[in-house]
């Protein structure tokens, strides 16, 4: 989900895949066979209840072992390109085949077989069994989970879980079409098969976060002089929060000073999951430039790295876009900070310096399209009267207009340069800091945090530490956020707590660098 890093540096190569190991013992036949029909073959032999429904097996496998059409159908799908996830409208597409194959009513819950149990659990009152209670429980469930955990667990060399992870991609990829065609004349019909799809989503995203544990999950650490070229390429190429500008910065951001983690699982063969970059600092850095200087000094007697007191988390990746909502960044970041106490007894302070991605975009909204009484719960009547003075104007929503267009000509790629920000004057920048810190900690949405990234870290435990004006001056940083970034902090001894009161009553703890502006 993350977008290459445009280094001028690499060798121009396609977005490394996930690792298909060789076929072993069994013949591949991916162009004789859809993958429509090889689940309809492991359909079949999941549940006695389908060939008693003369539902047949394709002749062809009705002798092979299920291991072998387990295999083929995960390598079959994962040998397919994908350009073919973005053909939504061609039914010929074998991926959308299979999508629409998963939820058809005949995959779904056997509601037939759940009523007949219910109403038999009703006759027998107390006297109802444990195993019709598991039964009962059993048919809740849709028919397409067995299917896939066969193909899960039978599948060699744990190509079944690389399937998983491609499906799970696709669905959220069809997902969203939907979304959009729904506003259509087949809106109906495009609403019942969205609802199918979620509830898809939402099934393979459990079965993966078993399947994808903090216990089976490999903590590692990333160099440039140690770890495989093939995996520090997928780092620069996947690296999505602050995209790398040359082979030095990436050797930087790999030395010393720095550390880079990722999570591997033995089932997808040497592809990092999530990766994490650190700098070991000496305070809470207010700028990426801070970060990015600090690499570039020589460690010796000024800062020597084992004395850094300062661990900030600045970028966090994942890799795998059928993995999201599995929550690996959670156990990542507990991870790391348990190895880098154990690494140095001098960290005192973890903290993060993290963008703000969709502020840009909810401020412009918000200025272009609210009314003034919108404005004024977001602004004092003293700030209005700033934004008037500034423009010359007597009128409040046109002195708001003028404001936004400020803001969104700042925002353009023409002009997304540091020396742009000065068009933002001492007048305006704290109604922007203000602004800022309205979105944090006001704006939510079923009353957890709009932005994405507070949303992560609090839910973490972290607290709001600092707002940080012209913190990230890179082109993608102001159109993102006008250059706006945020600390998080995680106290060891408030993370627990925090985490708590935030699940039970949504509370955001802010400090004053955040409240201030408020």
């Amino acid at each position: 989900m993350g977008p290459s890093c445009g280094t001028a540096y690499l060798p121009s190569v396609p977005t490394p895949q996930p690792y298909i190991p060789p076929y072993r013992g069994v013949s591949f036949v991916a162009e004789q066979t859809s993958v429509v029909e090889l689940f309809r073959d492991i359909r079949a032999r999941s549940s006695p209840d389908w060939r008693q429904g003369n539902i047949g097996m394709n002749e062809r496998h009705d002798l092979k072992p299920l291991a072998s059409i387990c295999t083929e159908i995960s390598r079959t799908y994962l040998s397919l390109t994908e350009e073919d996830a973005h053909r939504w409208i061609d039914t010929n597409n074998p991926k959308l085949q299979l999508i629409r194959e998963l939820i058809d009513d005949r995959n779904g819950v056997d509601m037939r077989a759940l009523e007949l149990s219910i109403k038999n659990a009703s006759e027998r009152g107390e006297h109802l069994s444990l195993s019709s209670v598991r039964r009962m429980r059993d048919l809740c469930a849709p028919r397409y989970e067995a299917v896939l955990d066969n193909i899960v667990r039978s599948s060699q060399d744990d190509l079944g879980v690389a399937f998983l992870v491609r499906l799970r991609s696709d669905v959220q990829k069809y997902v969203r079409y939907m979304r959009f065609m729904s506003k259509s004349e087949d809106a109906c019909k495009g609403h019942d098969e969205l609802l199918k799809l979620q509830n898809l989503d939402s099934s393979l995203r459990i079965t993966l976060s078993s399947l994808f544990r903090p216990g089976v999950l490999k903590l590692e650490r990333i160099t440039f002089d140690e770890t495989p070229a093939s995996i520090i390429e997928q780092i620069a190429l996947k690296e999505q929060v602050h995209p790398n500008r040359s082979l030095s910065e990436l050797r930087a951001r790999l030395g010393e000073g720095r550390r880079c983690f990722a999570f591997f699982s033995p089932s997808l063969h040497r592809s990092p999951l999530i990766f994490v970059h650190v700098a070991l600092l000496n305070e809470i850095p207010a700028t990426m430039d801070e970060i990015r200087g600090e690499a570039e000094k020589p460690l010796g007697g000024d800062r020597p790295e084992l004395s850094s007191t300062c661990a900030t988390f600045y970028s966090i990746s994942n890799t795998e876009p059928g993995l999201a909502g599995v929550h690996l960044g959670n156990e990542l970041i507990k991870s790391v900070m348990k190895t880098l106490q154990l690494e140095s007894s001098t960290l005192m302070t973890f903290c993060t310096l993290s963008p703000i991605p969709k502020f840009g975009d909810w401020l412009e909204s918000k200025l272009s399209y609210s009314t003034l009484d919108d404005i004024r719960r977001m602004l004092n009547e003293s700030d209005l009267t700033s934004i008037r003075n500034f423009y010359s104007l007597e009128s409040s929503p046109c002195a708001i207009i003028s404001f936004a267009k400020t803001l969104s000509d700042l925002r353009k790629p023409s002009r997304s340069k540091p020396e742009c920000l000065e068009s933002i004057s001492p007048e305006l920048k704290p109604i922007l800091m203000k602004l800022a810190a309205y979105y944090l900690t006001k704006e939510t949405r079923h009353g957890r945090p709009l932005c994405p990234v507070a949303k992560f870290h609090i839910r973490n435990g972290a607290c709001m530490f600092r707002l940080n004006y012209a913190a990230d001056v890179s082109s993608k940083g102001i159109r993102n956020s006008f250059g706006i970034m945020i600390n998080y902090l995680y106290k060891m001894d408030d993370i627990e707590d925090n985490r708590v009161q935030y699940e039970l009553s949504g509370r955001v703890v802010s400090n004053e660098g955040v409240s201030r502006w408020l």
